[in-house]
């Protein structure tokens, strides 16, 4: 194989989209880490937690403003790559379509905060969190996606986390500054947002787009829409159960380890996101099944030793970015690990595969049905076991989608290389085990060398052969 052969130009786009997105990624997992340890020192339990809850709200609305308009712009750029006059308007159709959705949000949103009382110690932060549906509603990163452009959009976000951490660090000094917590967690995504729209209202003409047209674009995305929403409350529904049944103090030693774990998602995101880059341009079903396993195996390496290393180290990482009272939620973190396994399935089987095939209406029953089944397990389950039963009914609902989803995708299940995947479970058992026989007297840190270290030796010889292959291509 000639050099050329053996690195195309798609495989180095994505291998430096990799390398950007997991530098960006090495940013995002210590400014969470920092962000959330100083949150809950100098805003309390109580404090924290309502601005997280808020957060949360926002995140969960923010998909009414997308309304599936990403996935439909990603895919349809493609087609239009060498017209520059369709370009424009699909963005400024898009465009104006999300400012009406985010006026709209905004309006049910100020209802929400005065007839639903269990909001209303959470509706002045809330309120001042409304502003930044509107910059959601000019985002324009599904230019990136559709253009292969992953790297820049990396470089953007790694900065804004940045930009984040040091607005928390210098200005959140106290619980009265909860309301300032939530604006600079937002910034990150925000920033991000106009940076897309500058760099492509420079390359596109902004026109205000005939409603008879833009209407029939809204009709035209309904399917991606109804994705676009199920998919945030997938990852957030045991939150608004919890919210509503137990007090602001638990409520914060529950969404504490939670966002903490949910800082693992952008990890696996980074492969996700790259590879559905490259398969929207997929020219068959071996092409998309080829990208699919790939970017499977990558996210699963990445997160499964994470989830097998929680039992053993998750008090201490606790304890650590928070302080000791967070130690008691251990066995949450450990089940929010389990969470994410579920995840990467769904984001790699059902929010690309499925989704890139056009079986959204498969791929939005097995999301409904996830939140169904796990909101009323939840629900029963906190009842005795308080925020560890409704974690437990989370997680089971979870992964109720994961099996819904797999028997759809059953005839590309049975062409991916199993064996591959179970390589990765066992590196993770092998460093479990390794991580129970070290000395409790060990410092975390030293442990989690110790263990990372036992995983990478481990998959590396197990994948000895296709690591020479890779290296020589290279």
């Amino acid at each position: 194989m000639s050099d050329a052969e053996g690195v195309s130009p798609r495989k180095k786009r994505i291998v430096s989209s990799l390398a950007l997105g997991f530098g960006a990624e090495i940013i995002n997992k210590i400014s969470p880490l920092i962000v959330l340890s100083l949150a809950q020192k100098r805003l309390g339990l109580g404090s924290l937690g309502s601005s997280l809850f808020a957060l949360s709200i926002i995140e969960i609305t923010i998909p009414f403003i997308i309304f599936g308009y990403t996935y439909y712009g990603a895919l349809r750029l493609p087609k239009i790559r060498e017209d520059q006059a369709a370009q424009s308007e699909l963005v400024s159709d898009i465009l104006f379509l999300r400012i009406f959705h985010a006026a709209l949000s905004t309006f049910v949103l100020i209802g929400c905060t005065r007839f639903i009382a269990s909001w209303h110690e959470h509706a002045d932060v809330l309120l001042k969190l409304l502003p930044f549906l509107f910059i959601a509603a000019i985002d324009m990163t599904y230019v990136n996606i559709g253009s292969q452009r992953m790297g820049q959009l990396s470089v953007w976000v790694g900065a804004f986390k940045i930009v984040n951490l040091l607005l928390v660090y210098l200005f959140v000094h106290g619980p009265s500054d909860s309301d300032l917590f939530a604006i600079f967690m937002s910034i990150s995504g925000a920033g991000v947002s106009i940076c897309s729209a500058v760099w492509i209202w420079s390359r596109v003409k902004i026109r205000v787009p005939s409603w008879s047209k833009a209407l029939k674009l809204m009709t035209q995305v309904v399917g991606y829409a109804g994705i676009v929403f199920l998919y945030p409350l997938f990852e957030r529904f045991d939150l608004l159960v919890i919210e509503r049944y137990v007090s602001a103090e638990s409520l914060g030693l529950y969404t504490g380890p939670w966002r903490l774990v949910m800082a693992i998602v952008p990890l696996f995101m980074v492969v996700a996101s790259t590879y559905l880059a490259e398969n929207v341009v997929h020219k068959s079903f071996e092409d998309l099944s080829k990208g699919a396993h790939q970017a499977l195996f990558l996210s699963l390496a990445l997160t499964v030793p994470i989830a097998a290393a929680s039992p053993f180290v998750s008090g201490d990482i606790l304890s650590f970015v928070f302080d000791e009272s967070l130690r008691a939620s251990q066995g949450l973190f450990n089940v929010f690990t389990l969470s994410i396994l579920a995840e990467v399935f769904v984001v790699i089987w059902g929010m690309q595969v499925l989704l890139l095939q056009g079986q959204l209406r498969s791929l939005g029953f097995a999301l409904g049905l996830g939140i169904v089944v796990g909101s009323l397990s939840a629900y029963l389950l906190q009842r005795g076991y308080g925020a560890m039963g409704g974690a437990l009914g989370a997680l089971i609902g979870r992964w109720v989608t994961v099996f819904v989803i797999a028997l759809r995708l059953l005839p590309l299940i049975r062409l991916l290389p199993i064996g591959d995947y179970l390589k990765v479970f066992f590196s993770a058992g092998i460093m479990a085990l390794g991580l129970s026989v070290m000395p409790e007297g060990w410092p975390m840190v030293l442990r989690i060398i110790a263990g990372g270290l036992v995983y990478v030796l481990c998959i590396a010889a197990m994948n000895y052969s296709q690591l020479q292959t890779f290296l020589r291509r290279r």
